[in-house]
């Protein structure tokens, strides 16, 4: 029996959308910049800031006039308004951090799955 090597146009079409999410991650990794919260803080008071999208862990914006050109988009994580308060008074420079849960998540879906397939 001679066995061929069909092409498949899912494989193409999956090849496809997985250049244009790395393509997408790394586009949006290099335009937008990660400032730490006390430096947000700072630009907000000398009304460097044009806009703010606050969400639960974490507020993206947009710069009026960016350092460096291209970085006019910023993220950061919030920290307690109390605690940043306090630090600031000090001239301390402070950031958050949100642990990811991706792979725990992940993982409590598909374990299940497989154990129950005896995979």
């Amino acid at each position: 029996m001679h066995r061929t090597t069909r092409f498949n146009l899912i494989y193409a079409l999956v090849a496809i959308m997985g250049v244009m999410l790395v393509h997408d991650l790394w586009v949006g990794f290099r335009s937008v910049a990660t400032l730490p919260y006390s430096e947000f803080l700072k630009l907000a008071a000398q009304g460097k800031v044009q806009e703010i999208v606050i969400e639960e862990n974490e507020i993206r914006g947009q710069l009026k006039d960016p350092e460096h050109p291209g970085k006019k988009l910023f993220r950061t994580t919030r920290v307690d308004t109390a605690l940043a308060e306090d630090l600031a008074k000090y001239g301390v420079k402070f950031s958050g951090h949100v642990e990811s849960k991706a792979l725990a998540t992940l993982l409590s879906w598909i374990l299940p799955v497989l154990l129950f397939f005896g995979i």
